[in-house]
């Protein structure tokens, strides 16, 4: 399912500067006013739409993205349609918003970037861990722009700057 782009206010994307460290969850919060902000494992964000809960995580990164590949393993039918915004910058400036289904993104990882830690074997190890650990987390890497230049029918492009 595509996310529609209505839940999305682009009037402010020009004026936004997500530099620096941590989520800037105020800051991104400008492009879904409508959005209500919660603390999951998985997401960050959620609204009711046509009788739907729509799920968001939010990534915000120039482009190597880290995933605490723990959280991934074995995902519920609810948690992979979870939708990730990766917001793609450059020095602060937002270059592209980009969505892309949880799990159809962890499937494809696992399918496309075993050298990177995506793999089953490894994500097992790493729940299992964090069931021991909570705070203990395994990094696995992906590269969005460049997995969005190989593919880009992974995700819904929401806007990318000319």
């Amino acid at each position: 399912m595509q996310i529609p782009k209505d839940l999305f206010d682009l009037s402010c994307v020009d004026d936004i500067n997500v530099m620096g460290k941590g989520g800037k969850e105020q800051i991104i919060k400008r492009i879904i006013p409508r959005w209500k902000r919660v603390n999951k494992p998985l997401y960050d964000f959620e609204i009711d739409h046509n009788g739907m809960r729509l799920r968001l995580e939010v990534k915000k990164q120039k482009d190597i993205q880290w995933f605490d590949s723990g959280k991934y393993y074995e995902l519920s039918a609810i948690d992979r349609n979870i939708k990730v915004l990766f917001i793609i910058h450059n020095k602060g400036k937002i270059n592209a918003l980009l969505v892309a289904s949880l799990g159809h993104f962890i499937d494809w990882l696992c399918a496309n970037r075993q050298s990177d830690g995506w793999a089953t074997e490894v994500m097992k190890v790493a729940a299992d861990f964090k069931t021991k650990f909570p705070s203990l987390q395994f990094k696995a890497k992906a590269k969005i722009a460049e997995i969005f230049k190989e593919n880009p029918q992974i995700f819904d492009v929401i806007y990318q700057k000319n």
